[in-house]
């Protein structure tokens, strides 16, 4: 079942007859306890289990695909982004469970699917903001001034830490100063939390039933010695 299409009508169309629909679990702050309902596109593999991107609002976030189906509850839905692995991450098992969850708990369901999938897997979406042209005169309007003047300082920087330097600024302002050829805005992902685990690993260089003898052999020498010991006692 659909969470309505709550992730937004930018977008959106009316898919054509035939449409596959694939209801996904978002990474997103909304605690929504039922998937969005997305388009597959044509030539587009996309099964249960599987992770994808998908866009919500004005962003693109990271999903895990909990159905696929040929009937939407929405009229109007957006298509799946990519896939981010060929692969499912989840089998139907692990996917029923955390919607279990979800409704049994009334938790959100990213946070249910979130326990099955690997440490450091959920990326967050992050508006980063580039300059373009700085121009010689600055804008007169202090909060324009002192955008702009931080980004000829700083270079491409994240939405976050724009704010950071220049107190409060809002998306209206940037698009402003987008539509004027000052700066770009754009949305991504944040880099994976996770980071590659090494272990260390001892394995038998020579046949099993060699090191057998070998480990026998030096047995005995072992007990040889502590008779030695015990006899000179």
């Amino acid at each position: 079942m659909a969470e309505g299409d709550s992730a937004g009508f930018d977008g959106a169309y009316v898919p054509p007859p035939g449409t596959v629909f694939a209801e996904v679990a978002v990474h997103t702050t909304q605690p929504a306890r039922r998937p969005f309902t997305y388009a597959i596109p044509p030539g587009m593999r996309v099964e249960p289990g599987m992770a994808v991107f998908a866009p919500f609002g004005p962003r693109i976030v990271q999903g895990i695909v909990l159905a696929v189906t040929d009937r939407s509850e929405v009229e109007a839905v957006r298509p799946v982004s990519a896939v981010m692995d060929p692969e499912p991450l989840l089998d139907p098992a692990r996917t029923e469970l955390a919607r279990w969850m979800a409704e049994e708990y009334l938790a959100p369901l990213w946070e249910c699917v979130a326990c099955f999938l690997p440490a450091g897997f959920g990326q967050k979406p992050v508006t980063m903001v580039s300059p373009v042209e700085v121009p010689p005169l600055l804008p007169v309007d202090p909060k324009d001034r002192a955008i702009l003047q931080f980004l000829a300082e700083h270079g491409q920087v994240t939405l976050d830490e724009l704010r950071e330097g220049v107190g409060q600024v809002q998306m209206a302002t940037l698009q402003r100063l987008q539509e004027s050829g000052h700066l770009t805005v754009a949305q991504g992902l944040a880099r994976p939390a996770g980071r590659p685990k090494f272990e260390r690993r001892v394995a038998l260089a020579v046949p099993a039933g060699r090191a057998r003898e070998e480990a026998a052999a030096l047995l005995e020498r072992a007990s040889g010695r502590w008779r030695a010991g015990c006899w000179r006692g």
